[in-house]
């Protein structure tokens, strides 16, 4: 009943506008956005989470590495649990990959520990699609664990940056990426892409900042 007024609200706003929707793409979203609203009541009743923060920006040393973090809400549940949310739109996915969907959150409530000196008691991917809660408890193994990997990755990228070998790793995933036009596997050529991510997309910062906290 209140999309409408949240269309409204939005009707200017650049993250929308930006879109550039047709006419029946624009009927299209709205129609998923109200899915994806209903579904979410079905998972929780928003009144009942106290939200601490949402688009939360951290920052914080994790095992050696400065790691930066936007998470999507931070919240008080009605049993005084601290709670990490992270929203997907998407599919959920199977059993066996829910570990690794798993592993930015993870992170999110370690960047929540060294900011606030609490450790979050649960972290919970919010599937609206189907809809599905993926709920995990951070321990004191997981946060050794990111500690190590946090280092490792690191440690991978300066190796890297010191050859210059940047080679691509081809998946599935390929087709859902965006630097396709400078990717070896595609027949482009790396060296271009400062030059035309300035150009074509500016600065970017947001993308940025996401890429930043994902070492996965």
């Amino acid at each position: 009943a209140q999309i409408p007024i949240v269309r409204a609200e939005y009707a200017e706003h650049s993250e929308y506008t930006e879109l550039n929707l047709a006419a029946e793409d624009e009927a299209l979203f709205w129609s998923d956005v109200a899915v994806l609203v209903v579904n979410l009541f079905k998972l929780e009743d928003p009144n009942d989470v106290k939200i601490l923060g949402t688009e939360l920006r951290l920052e914080a040393d994790i095992g050696g590495v400065i790691v930066r973090g936007i998470i999507d809400r931070l919240e008080l549940a009605p049993d005084g649990a601290l709670v990490v949310t992270d929203y997907k739109t998407g599919t959920s996915p199977k059993v066996q990959y829910e570990g690794k969907r798993m592993g930015g959150v993870h992170f999110y409530a370690a960047l929540c520990e060294a900011t606030f000196g609490r450790r979050p008691d649960r972290i919970q991917l919010l599937h609206l699609r189907e809809p599905e809660a993926i709920i995990n408890v951070p321990t004191d193994q997981s946060a050794r664990g990111l500690k190590i990997r946090a280092a490792a990755v690191w440690k991978a990228i300066e190796s890297a940056c010191a050859r210059d070998d940047f080679r691509p790793n081809p998946g599935p995933l390929c087709s859902w990426c965006s630097f396709q036009q400078w990717c070896p596997t595609f027949g482009g050529n790396p060296a271009d892409a400062p030059r035309k991510s300035r150009d074509e997309f500016g600065e970017f910062p947001h993308v940025v900042e996401e890429a930043e906290a994902v070492l996965l």
